[in-house]
């Protein structure tokens, strides 16, 4: 183990990490990267070149290693579903060792993913790296294949440090004075060209003056000085080779997304098509996903009526929820949880053909709101521009489009952009209630996709709407995962209904979205239904390069026979204090990839089991709803003969199991415990036994097992 990390591995003992969750982070940062292997990867990653950091951070002075570590020491993340971070005050050797070059390229790399996709900073850090040591073609072909970790690495460091909120915050407050906008877009063409200059010139040292046209290009010089990095961005310089970065006012065309807008010029859309102007991230202020629509090239009256549209399909969706539908019993591998649509907005209204057809493509179903939005956006068409938008949003012509719409006339770039605002501002407001922002810090970014003739998202709420609409009216929580990727952390993957991913628990990445469950387990259906938000390294969670997180087998439990002489059993609370955490299977038994959830009695893990097969329980029929929450004064006092299972049979991982050819019926004494009814249900329902799970009423969770002749209760 190197010193860095084994500095940072005693940071981390210090803050209660396990041993073994530090040894699978070492782990999976070497091969996939994250901050704990910053220094390590770096090494690494000059070795496979054969070069020293001093041969790409040619420029001296621009990195103080003990400010660095003195303003950055302090580490933020989630750990066991918690949010965990050093004191202050404990500044010596925190750093785990970095030095100037990989500082430098965390700041960097933490404001890039703002406003670049992954794949595009790893893409223009390779194209720099090149241009700097000016090697051959095979120098580009190994950074293609070696960055990605890298790229990962630094990207963690960037928010387990939290510098990706002053970074974020200066990055915001520079584009806010310069172009008077909340939110951050994607770097065009144009702009990536001159971000590749300045990275070039900032690590080069060859002149110490450069000149930025782009407000986005200037904001992340401003940006990363604000976290350390030593150049000037205003006022006069402090010493005649200090390096600074000019702004020049008149600079529009360069901040001007690249749009696919309309023209008659001859080989403009080949030229276009050429460019890629395809879905771009932008990332927005956590509270308001609406104001990507500033970032999008339009005029104003245009950029108005977008406003106008996406409050409408707002105020659609509020009248419409998803709920977990009842999912089939027994539980097997191949589980999936899905979700149905409730629509409280029935239509009384009479409507055009074309409006309905056009309220069919892309949502999930007609009502009275969505109509009358509709409508009121067909009454702004003129000519055939509708007939040519409902040409486009058919499910065959977005996946024939490769992610592009070309315009011929600026009316249709209008009507496409307004269609999309109204399909956009409904998806929005239809999945928020299923989501839960407190892992989130208050001025975190998200990010979105968007792009004015982008068909990219646009085409997953097709196909989400098409779940609800035709395939059985529901759509899998899978699938929903991949919906929230993308509308929070800008994730651009397809959900394929040939080949889903079923079971689906959670996207790790610098947004995570994970299923409620995983970080807080509840014996709430309606809580077990929803997903977390996460801007912030889950350290004890970790997956492969593509970041999906799957549940694998439980173990740990033994079982043997119910006693022969059943006694009189009523519910109780556990005697000890139990905790549920979500840890990677290769840590227990056989060491499985995937994710199992840990149950601790008093401290002690009794077992381990699939959070999918706890989540199906809970929604499933084995959960009986509670019945007599209207009954002032109820108590529950029904008594059924059974046996017991205690807390000291969990810790002794000998559980009674009813016995087979006779009826017998056991009793989880888990009442007011969530931990306990959520691992109970977990374990047992995993491994086949029959289960219901009491809430108010005993007596008919004990009928449901009686009628199976034999069973066990969760109290």
């Amino acid at each position: 183990m190197s010193i860095s990390a084994t500095v940072g591995a005693a940071q981390l003992f210090q803050l209660g990490v396990s041993l073994s969750d530090v040894a699978l982070l070492m782990n999976f940062g070497r091969k996939i990267g994250n901050w704990f292997r910053v220094s390590s990867n770096d090494q690494e990653l000059l070795a496979s070149i054969g070069e020293d950091p001093e041969a790409i951070l040619k420029r001296r002075g621009l990195i103080d290693v003990s400010n660095m570590e003195r303003r950055w020491s302090c580490l933020g993340f989630i750990y066991e579903g918690s949010r965990v971070s050093n004191p202050p005050t404990q500044v010596k050797e925190t750093a785990a060792g970095l030095g100037p070059f990989s500082w430098l390229m965390v700041a960097i790399v933490t404001a890039l993913d703002f406003c670049l996709p992954s794949n595009s900073v790893q893409a223009l850090i390779m194209r720099v790296y090149v241009r700097i040591l000016d090697r051959d073609e095979e120098l580009e072909s190994s950074l293609r294949v070696l960055l990605s970790t890298n790229v990962k690495s630094w990207e963690s460091a960037g928010c387990v440090r939290n510098m990706h909120t002053t970074i974020s915050t200066a990055l915001q407050a520079c584009r806010y004075k310069l172009v008077q906008e909340q939110v951050l877009p994607q770097l065009n063409l144009a702009e990536t060209e001159e971000m590749e200059s300045f990275i070039v010139w900032l690590l080069e040292g060859k002149s110490n003056d450069f000149t930025a046209m782009s407000s986005m290009v200037f904001a992340v010089a401003v940006a990363i000085r604000k976290v350390g990095v030593k150049l000037r961005t205003e006022g006069k310089r402090s010493y005649e080779a200090e390096p600074y970065v000019h702004y020049v006012e008149s600079s529009t065309i360069l901040d001007a997304p690249l749009e696919s807008n309309y023209s008659d010029e001859p080989g403009y859309h080949s030229l276009q098509r050429g460019l890629g102007s395809r879905a771009q991230q932008i990332a927005y202020p956590r509270n308001d996903p609406s104001s990507m629509i500033h970032a999008i090239p339009a005029d104003r009256p245009i950029i108005n009526k977008m406003t106008y549209f996406w409050g409408l399909g707002s105020e659609a969706a509020s009248k419409m929820f998803l709920q977990a539908d009842q999912p089939g019993i027994p539980y097997s591998k191949e589980a999936e949880i899905y979700y149905i649509l409730k629509n409280e907005d029935i239509e009384v209204s009479t409507f055009t053909k074309d409006v309905i057809m056009l309220a069919g493509k892309a949502f999930p179903e007609n009502s009275q709101s969505i109509l009358l939005a509709v409508e009121e956006l067909a009454k702004s068409v003129k000519g055939e521009h509708l007939g040519w938008l409902q040409q486009r949003t058919t499910s065959e012509h977005l996946k024939k489009s490769e992610g592009l719409i070309l315009f011929d006339e600026k009316e249709q770039k209008d009507i496409w952009l307004q269609y999309q605002a109204l399909v956009f501002g409904f998806y929005y407001k239809l999945l928020k209630p299923l989501v839960s922002l407190e892992l989130v810090q208050t001025d975190a970014y998200f990010r979105g996709i968007w792009g004015s003739g982008s068909t990219t998202f646009l085409a997953m709420c097709l196909d989400f709407g098409d779940a609800l609409r035709f395939l059985d009216r529901k759509v899998s929580r899978s699938h929903v995962l991949y919906m929230l990727s993308t509308m929070f952390a800008g994730r651009q993957k397809l959900f394929s209904m040939v080949t889903p991913s079923k079971g689906l628990l959670g996207i790790l990445g610098p947004i995570s979205v994970l299923s409620k469950s995983l970080l807080h387990p509840t014996d709430d259906p309606k809580e077990i239904s929803r997903f977390m938000l996460v801007d912030l390294p889950i350290l004890d969670l970790m997956s492969d390069t593509d970041g999906e997180l799957f549940g694998c087998d439980g173990g740990g439990i033994t079982f043997e026979a119910s006693p022969a002489d059943p006694a009189k059993v009523q519910p109780r609370s556990p005697t000890k204090e139990w905790s549920l955490h979500a840890k990677m299977g290769l840590l227990f038994g056989e060491g499985r990839p995937g994710v199992v959830m840990a149950a601790r009695c008093a401290g002690r893990l009794v077992g381990w089991f699939n959070p999918l097969a706890a989540d199906v329980a809970f929604l499933s029929s084995i959960y009986m709803e509670r019945q007599h929450d209207a009954e002032r004064g109820y108590v529950d006092d029904f008594s059924f003969i059974g046996y017991e299972i205690s807390d000291s049979q969990w810790q002794n991982g000998r559980l009674l199991r009813p016995t087979k050819n006779a009826t017998t019926f056991g009793l989880v004494q888990s009442k007011g415990c969530p931990a306990l009814r959520y691992a109970a249900a977990g374990i047992l329902f995993e491994l086949g036994e029959e289960v219901s799970i009491a809430t108010d009423d005993l007596d008919t969770a004990y009928g449901r097992v009686y009628g199976q002749d034999g069973g066990i209760v969760i109290s």
